[in-house]
């Protein structure tokens, strides 16, 4: 901010126009002494060093000529010196004005700089909290998920295990023409193929819808048992060689069929073999 410069002690009653004129000189000079970089831009520093010049040159503005001709010659460098210093006062407060905006622009433009810096702290506090996430508690939370959903599948397979234990499988028995008795042709051909099962209660008795495109296969019959004992014994009865087998299965889960159907080749062709398909326990 430039200095204020000093007001004159002289007053125009008591001092001759010669000494108004070097007063006002004086005030210019300080002007042109202080109006140099950074306080003024280069420009007005060359104007005000131009009027200096002249105002102190030999010519009809110096004031040095006589008579009537001198005293016109004082009243314009007065006047001359008085726009140049209205200038000078419009220009410093300008300055001051626009040091002051320049100011709170820095003082803002700081705020912003620590506000930014704070942020990327944040920022850079969050990506380590992420990477600890990824690297630690996800993979941990990953590995417990996947054991509570083989331990919820295991259950589930047991549940319905439980269900469909007393259940069994009846495969290759022809359908009746006309309206049929699931439970009479299951019946029927129990009969016929082992003994004592005139007492067998059944809780229920169905064919199963299927995909086979087999032309004119019959639909499996599955059988709900009311008592195990009838269950085991129909599963595990042994016919006589020369007597009518039927193909019977377990009632299992989807999945465990699946695994099922794809065991038997295997145990087909080490009976073949001559291998037996169970390992013997020792």
């Amino acid at each position: 901010m430039p200095p204020k410069r000093s007001r004159s002690l002289l007053s125009s009653s008591d001092t001759s126009p010669e000494l108004l004129r070097t007063d006002k000189l004086a005030k210019f000079d300080q002007v042109v002494m202080m109006s140099s970089p950074p306080n003024s831009p280069p420009n007005v520093v060359d104007t005000l060093q131009q009027a200096h010049a002249v105002l102190h040159s030999d010519g009809q503005l110096t004031g040095h000529a006589t008579g009537h001709s001198g005293q016109l010659g004082m009243q314009y460098d007065f006047k001359y010196i008085d726009i140049l210093l209205k200038l000078d006062n419009k220009v410093t407060a300008g300055f001051i004005k626009t040091d002051n905006q320049l100011g709170s622009l820095q003082a803002s433009m700081k705020q912003v700089t620590e506000d930014v810096n704070h942020l990327k702290l944040s920022v850079n506090i969050l990506e380590g909290d992420l990477n600890q996430v990824k690297q630690s508690v996800i993979p941990d939370l990953e590995t417990e998920l996947k054991a509570k959903i083989k331990a919820l599948e295991q259950s589930r397979l047991e549940a319905e295990l439980y269900s469909k234990k007393s259940n069994l499988l009846f495969f290759d028995i022809p359908s009746p023409i006309g309206t049929e008795d699931v439970e009479e042709t299951l019946r029927g051909q129990l009969q016929a193929t082992m003994p004592n099962t005139e007492n067998i209660i059944f809780m229920n008795v169905h064919r199963l819808p299927t995909k086979s495109t087999i032309a004119n296969k019959p639909k499996p019959i599955i059988a709900k048992f009311l008592r195990m004992a009838d269950r085991n014994r129909v599963i595990n009865f042994k016919p006589e060689k020369s007597g009518k087998k039927l193909s019977i299965a377990p009632h299992l889960p989807s999945s465990m069929q699946a695994e099922r159907r794809r065991l038997i080749p295997i145990r087909n062709q080490l009976t073949a073999d001559g291998r037996p398909a169970m390992p013997r326990s020792r």
